[in-house]
């Protein structure tokens, strides 16, 4: 720091983090985006630098890590603009993140489009419906697998589960609990077992035709700043059920997706909202948007707000 000039630069902490592209560590760039606040330690303040925000789940989770919550909060404090995405994580940025208001700016939310391969034949699997996720705790897994049990085994559920993402190959292991939420004795468990497929994470062409070959998409997710899984289901014709919480409605408005709605922490509630799911889904695909009003919100139609945004830090 102090040979790139910063001589009176005090270190309040004792780590820092810092890219490094193999060449000049950015330093040849007047401005770096960030994509995330999720660093393990303060960004080195030798370039300003933009913040993209996804949202602030720990506020909403007792067992989040106060360390954790510390930096992510200080990155953003420090950053030159802070973009969310979403007025409901605009809100926790102000009011729990503790952000100036004129370093906040809100931008349009920016969904890439994946096809499905035509190449790919049809896996011809007993029909499903899949479950996006991943190990993180506000994915709101006790509640879902209690749902998945009560949807099989009391209310004559059809369908299958298809569960994928990151570190959802490991789910039903011995060393997590949800496992046993599937049934009292062993045979039941290995009854309802047999009708989850743990496919963990997948490319995004194996992700698209297991979507596109799914009856509908279910989003049992706690709390975030939103989930696209359901934008692409869109793309793919494919009609979603996800938890009513305030992020998902601002998805829904915007992309005019006619989501179905469930209870994030009612089991009972949620295997009865599978079921209707189930029982109504074309019902529910005539609802989807078509795809030239999917497009209306394409990446390049958005561009320019971010550039005004980021121009400003220039």
């Amino acid at each position: 720091m102090t040979y790139a000039g910063f001589d009176r630069w005090l270190l309040p902490d004792p780590e820092y983090v810092l890219p490094d592209d193999g060449m000049r560590q950015f330093l040849d760039c007047d401005l770096w985006v960030v994509m995330s606040d999720c660093m393990a330690a303060p960004l080195l303040p030798i370039r300003p630098y933009i913040l993209l925000v996804q949202g602030y789940p720990q506020r909403y989770l007792p067992q989040a890590s106060v360390a954790t919550e510390y930096h992510f909060m200080r990155a953003a404090r420090s950053a030159e603009r802070v973009l969310v995405t979403t007025s409901f994580t605009e809100g926790d940025a102000l009011q729990y993140g503790g952000i100036a208001p004129d370093k906040v700016a809100r931008v349009p939310m920016l969904v890439p489009r994946f096809e499905t391969d035509p190449a790919l034949r049809p896996s011809r699997q007993r029909p499903y419906f899949i479950w996006p996720t991943n190990a993180t705790p506000y994915m709101n897994h006790v509640n879902s697998f209690k749902a998945l049990r009560i949807y099989w085994e009391e209310i004559g559920g059809n369908l299958d589960c298809h569960v994928t993402g990151a570190g959802t190959g490991g789910l039903l292991g011995d060393e997590l609990p949800f496992l046993k939420l599937l049934g009292s004795s062993a045979g039941g468990i290995r009854a309802l077992r047999a009708r989850i497929r743990l496919k963990g994470e997948l490319s995004d062409a194996m992700y698209m035709r297991e979507l596109s070959e799914a009856r509908f998409l279910w989003h049992p997710t706690q709390i975030d700043n939103c989930s696209f899984s359901v934008v692409d289901a869109a793309h793919q014709r494919i009609p979603a059920l996800s938890s009513d919480y305030p992020a998902m409605h601002e998805i829904d408005d915007q992309f005019g997706l006619s989501l179905a709605w469930s209870p994030i922490d009612d089991p009972r509630r949620m295997a009865s909202a599978l079921k209707r799911m189930e029982d109504n889904v074309e019902e529910r695909r005539s609802l989807l948007p078509s795809r030239e009003d999917l497009e209306k919100h394409s990446i390049g139609a958005f561009a320019g707000q971010y550039w005004s945004v980021v121009r400003e830090c220039l």
